[in-house]
């Protein structure tokens, strides 16, 4: 895709991203009737990083998404995204959405607080395996990049819990069907447990 960007003489913004899943995403800008917005060191609607080779390396937080209409790219761009199913849909949510929503001027989306919960199938593995509930973390952070993790979003009378599914390869949608919402843990997170309060996105970007 690198070669295809460079032969129609488009600039590459990235082409890695600080995420699990969807580290390989790539992003790039194509010439247009109208380049007088071009700026080939920003990526509006994410946050960037330090650029590294020409490319900004980062991976966007969501809810910093901003909406301002007036920055508007009036050139073509162009996502490529993972070839793995769930890497692909965590890319589609978190880059090509906010940056739809951008360009629409769309409000900022905020997170939803949600409660850690281990799932059935978690329970008896783990009574299995002789080990106590919240022995272990439900699921692990990272130092250095950010972490997307499907789940299961259930509302009750004593409020709000997150399943996270225990089969998190990205090549099985199985699993992922089966979900309605994303867990996000940020970079510098050691990772969550049950009991601990999660930032969920559905998977369905609210519209305001």
């Amino acid at each position: 895709m690198r070669k295809s960007v460079a032969t129609l003489k488009g600039y590459l913004h990235f082409d890695q991203v600080m995420m699990n899943p969807g580290s390989s995403a790539m992003f790039a800008t194509l010439p247009g009737c109208d380049q007088l917005q071009t700026n080939h060191g920003g990526f509006y609607g994410f946050n960037n990083g330090q650029a590294d080779n020409g490319y900004n390396r980062t991976v966007p937080t969501p809810p910093k998404t901003p909406a301002q209409p007036q920055q508007r790219r009036t050139e073509p761009v162009f996502f490529g995204l993972p070839g793995a199913p769930i890497a692909s849909a965590a890319c589609f949510r978190f880059l090509v959405t906010p940056y739809i929503k951008h360009l629409s001027g769309m409000a900022e989306e905020s997170a939803i607080l949600a409660k850690v919960a281990i799932t059935p199938e978690t329970a008896y593995a783990r009574q299995n395996a002789g080990q106590s509930i919240g022995e272990d973390m439900v699921v692990e952070g990272s130092a250095q990049i950010d972490i997307f993790r499907h789940g299961v979003l259930r509302s009750y009378e004593s409020g709000v819990t997150v399943e996270i599914s225990r089969d998190r390869s990205i090549a099985k949608t199985s699993p992922f069907a089966s979900s309605n919402c994303w867990v996000h843990v940020p970079c510098g997170h050691v990772g969550m447990g049950e009991g601990d309060r999660a930032t969920i996105y559905p998977f369905c970007s609210p519209r305001s």
